[in-house]
């Protein structure tokens, strides 16, 4: 079936009715951005739902034209035009945004870790460290962020450690590096929601999220949601059928919450290996709904959800989600790919 979708420019859904038996193939289907149901009915319901959605993407946009107002504007964008510099980051973008009135948050360039303690004592705590350097693009990879600094020994001990691992990772990298001062929130980045349901994209987020050097007393809360099998109406069937698909949506529950548990035990690990204090959260329900009460219980600073798709149909599966929670969640969400 994959192979043989490949390629479609329709939407395609899957049912595989049979519980535990079938997951491998759910999983497989899955995997491959083919969205596979428990029962035929939802799946049938969704696909009017992925044919707009399909026919809205494949509508034809103007190309956006940009529009420089002002001198500063104009300056900026002429300066970066004229840099040659390959990948823009914030220190580029900064005097674009600010002469279109894009409030940023105050920041100083500094390369030792006694420049570094003294703006951030002009900055005010808490801050984050984040290398700067036009030879490494990722930054995460060589421990390149650093995020809830409280006081001048923590921001000088951390660029310190943050100058020596990016040197011992990356020598060849240019001699002059950087660490770029920041501002965090009002509290710092303590507390992370990871949301993870097995997919190779919610297995990225759980190792971003590992990267990242953890601010102290800084913890991540691993959730699974679990939704619950509602098998179709079941009236009119023989009581043997009825007991076969009774048995078979228990056995799919329960092959759901065992992978749950498996899921967030993997991510917990892997936050450990980072430094990172984490604990598990498998949770039964409608997946959105339980995922925003899950950052409300852990007082979350900030959620992660790994996408389960990159583009064409895979990116469907953004939708109930991912999409429902960057529109409500109550702090910002982070979705990796």
């Amino acid at each position: 079936m994959i192979v043989a979708t490949r390629g479609w420019s329709i939407p395609v859904a899957a049912a595989f009715v049979g519980g535990a038996r079938v997951a491998p193939g759910v999983r497989a289907l899955e995997e491959a951005g083919i969205p596979c149901y428990p029962f035929p009915e939802p799946a049938v319901r969704t696909l009017p739902g992925m044919a707009r959605l399909s026919a809205r993407w494949g509508r034809r946009a103007e190309p956006a034209r940009p529009i420089v107002r002002g001198d500063a504007a104009a300056a900026a964008v002429a300066r970066l035009c004229a840099s040659g510099v390959p990948m823009l980051g914030m220190s580029e973008l900064e005097p674009v945004l600010t002469s279109y009135g894009i409030a940023v948050l105050p920041s100083q360039a500094v390369e030792t870790a006694e420049e570094a303690a003294s703006a951030a004592e002009r900055l005010g705590f808490p801050v984050a460290l984040k290398l700067r350097s036009p030879d490494i693009s990722h930054k995460t990879d060589v421990g390149g962020v650093h995020l809830g600094l409280h006081a001048p020994s923590e921001v000088a001990a951390a660029t310190t450690a943050m100058l020596a691992r990016v040197r011992a990772a990356r020598p060849e990298a240019r001699a002059r590096i950087a660490i770029r001062l920041r501002m965090a929130g009002r509290a710092g980045l303590r507390s992370i929601v990871l949301g993870v349901d097995g997919s190779l994209h919610s297995r990225r987020a759980a190792a971003f999220v590992a990267r990242l050097v953890p601010p102290t007393g800084g913890r991540v809360t691993v959730v699974s949601v679990v939704e619950p099998i509602r098998p179709p109406s079941m009236a009119l069937l023989p009581a043997s059928t009825r007991g076969h698909v009774a048995g078979a949506a228990a056995d799919l529950e329960r092959a759901r919450l065992d992978a749950g548990r498996r899921w967030t035990e993997a991510a917990v690990r892997t936050m450990k290996k980072g430094g990172w204090r984490a604990q598990v959260s498998v949770r039964t329900g409608v997946p959105l709904p339980e995922l925003l009460e899950a950052v409300k219980a852990a007082r979350a600073d900030l959620l992660v959800l790994g996408a389960r798709g990159t583009g064409g149909l895979a990116r469907l599966l953004l939708g109930s989600v991912t999409e429902g929670a960057l529109r409500l969640a109550p702090v910002p969400v982070l979705v990796v790919k």
